[in-house]
């Protein structure tokens, strides 16, 4: 039998924490967000230089990486969770001390310990889900026309919202409108 990934005398942290930073044992609590996760970086792992899809995966399914059900993400996270207590796997995700907050405010009046993760992170994050909403080629029209109109000024993120809204057919206002107030 092979040898645990974490050797026996290492102490597992049930949590770590770092300024900014909270990283926690995947479980079955995290199901929906992890079954974001995972469906959003299917095509991603596909288009990874090197990767080979093989004919079945270990339980003799369709190949990996294949779309799961919000049921079977919760079988995956539950394995995941029992690897990570016999000791073959540290399944940790980054969470987050920080609420999912409005993006529209000042640089002063988000708190110093969560102006990163709002800004940045919930950003990012925000943009991502456009994306994958409208689509690759609707997305890369909007930010190129938001560029060449903003190009060397600064801009606020209504400018970019509204570019990306005009380059798409469907409405982006249920998601935009609820992280920023003052502007929608």
């Amino acid at each position: 039998m092979a040898e645990p990934f974490v050797p026996d005398d290492f102490e597992v942290p049930s949590e770590l924490w770092r300024p900014g930073m909270r990283l926690e044992p995947l479980g079955p609590e995290h199901n929906e967000r992890d079954h974001e996760a995972w469906s959003s970086s299917i095509d991603h792992i596909r288009a990874t230089r090197g990767f080979r899809e093989s004919d079945v995966d270990d339980d003799g399914d369709a190949p990996w990486p294949r779309p799961m059900s919000l049921e079977e993400n919760l079988g995956d996270l539950e394995r995941h969770a029992a690897d990570f207590l016999a000791r073959w796997s540290l399944g940790m995700r980054r969470a987050s001390r920080c609420s999912i907050g409005r993006l529209d405010l000042t640089i002063y009046e988000y708190s110093s310990a969560c102006y990163y993760e709002r800004v940045y992170i919930q950003g990012g994050n925000l943009l991502d889900d456009l994306r994958r909403r409208i689509g690759d080629t609707a997305f890369w029209k909007g930010l190129r026309a938001y560029v060449d109109a903003q190009r060397w000024q600064l801009a606020p993120p209504r400018a970019l919202v509204d570019a990306l809204d005009a380059a798409t057919p469907l409405s982006l206002m249920p998601r935009v409108a609820q992280r920023f107030p003052r502007w929608y």
